[in-house]
């Protein structure tokens, strides 16, 4: 997919083993894009992979094929000699390594067309200072740019770490699995993705094979990488509501939780678009997909977050539907104070508010229940009722401060809001 990513005779810099060893294998075992320069940043501080990508691929690469000798993509336009790359560029005396030392705090430069601030790597050293330098990386991608100066483009895969693209973010605008580097610096959070193209990959040339499978064992570090498709939908969907595309809202949003592997954690910024965005039907259909879901089951912090977003969109007999159930299974004090205690901190007000008046009933002088009850009345405006349960706070614990501290404050608000008659 990040092949496919690419227009012909591309470079893309590539982050380590994970997004090379993979594409490698596809170019030269497969034949695959074989157009696509392939440049991993790790390799690109050694002096022999930069004359490998001065030149041709490196003969123990070399593989015979029925079309005759590979080789993956054209060469670099290195304009660097051999000495220089292997003495002085990749060299390791202190009148080298002076060359390479760069202002901590980054340094403007302008290259094809471009201005941005490059910034240092700054390394401490034994004494207790720093000192800024650029990695020979650096050199070689910012020299790339300009070497290369728009005539092929250059692509970086989302799966370089920000430290890695030289401070050109600004100048870099997605398109699914990649970054294009592009002439103009993108000036919104809009122009950061180029949504014709994005569109095009993620929905029509990608290829999702068994991401969605749970049959097949995923380990940590491959569910890191392919999060890298759920955050492509989620900002497809996030762009596509700002322009009011309902359809490809949708689209987006059902592509992020079919297609690829998330979580609730991840799911939880689809559900915050489509409420920003008050697109509130189409967000109670992902709400109740996301009843049906494991979490949801076994996790109550998953199901508290479903009912605030059903009090929100007003889904409020469902949501009071729900609540009963949840409360019917609790048959202990502890646990029936915890779960609307959990309300409260989660401005489900109006609802703990009624549990706790059972509790009440049952428990009418626990300062425990109380108070909460009265944190609930304070956050929905009823603030005498609030005042008279601190009252009661006060008779059974006389010296309470926080039911001290929060009998002056309504005190001051029903002052506040309540007219003074005696002046007429």
């Amino acid at each position: 997919n990040i092949l496919a990513s690419c227009e012909p005779n591309a470079i893309l810099f590539s982050n380590g083993d994970n997004d090379t060893f993979p594409i490698w294998y596809l170019q030269e075992v497969s034949g695959i894009r074989k157009d696509v320069r392939l440049v991993n940043l790790s390799l690109l501080n050694t002096d022999w992979y930069i004359l490998q990508l001065k030149y041709e691929t490196a003969p123990i690469l070399k593989r015979h094929t029925r079309d005759g000798l590979t080789q993956s993509g054209a060469t670099l336009p290195i304009e660097y000699t051999d000495d220089f790359i292997e003495n002085t560029l990749c060299g390791r005396e202190e009148k080298d390594l002076a060359m390479r030392l760069w202002p901590e705090e980054g340094q403007d430069v302008s290259i094809a067309g471009i201005k941005w601030k490059v910034p240092a790597q700054v390394f401490s050293l034994g004494s207790g200072e720093t000192l800024g330098m650029l990695r020979v990386q650096d050199i070689m991608v910012f020299k790339t740019v300009e070497w290369v100066n728009w005539e092929r483009p250059v692509y970086f895969a989302v799966t370089v770490a920000l430290e890695n693209k030289i401070g050109l973010s600004d100048y870099l605008a997605m398109e699914g699995m990649v970054y294009r580097l592009m002439p103009e610096k993108a000036l919104t959070p809009e122009q950061h993705v180029n949504l014709p193209v994005m569109h095009e990959n993620v929905f029509e040339k990608y290829q999702y094979r068994y991401l969605d499978d749970p049959t097949i064992y995923l380990p940590p570090n491959s569910i890191k990488l392919v999060t890298n498709y759920f955050i492509g939908f989620a900002q497809l969907c996030e762009l596509y509501t700002l322009s009011g595309d309902r359809e490809n809202t949708i689209r987006s949003a059902w592509g992020a939780l079919k297609k690829t592997p998330n979580d609730f954690d991840k799911r939880i910024i689809l559900y915050q678009i489509l409420a920003q965005s008050k697109i509130n039907d189409v967000l109670y259909e992902f709400l109740e997909w996301e009843m049906t879901s494991r979490e949801y089951k076994n996790d109550i912090y998953n199901r508290i977050f479903i009912y605030q977003h059903l009090a929100a969109i007003n889904k409020n007999e469902k949501l009071n539907t729900l609540l009963e159930d949840e409360w019917e299974k609790l048959h202990d004090f502890q646990s029936q104070l915890e779960f609307g205690t959990l309300l409260i901190r989660d401005e489900l007000d109006t609802q703990a508010k009624r549990f706790l008046e059972e509790l009440i009933e049952k428990n009418p002088g626990n300062i425990d229940v109380l108070k909460p009850y009265s944190a609930a009345l304070y956050s929905i405006g009823e603030y005498s009722q609030s005042l008279e349960v601190v009252n009661r706070i006060l008779q059974l614990a006389p010296g309470d401060k926080d039911a001290i501290e929060t009998r002056e404050i309504l005190n001051q608000i029903l002052e506040s809001i309540v007219p003074d008659t005696t002046q007429n």
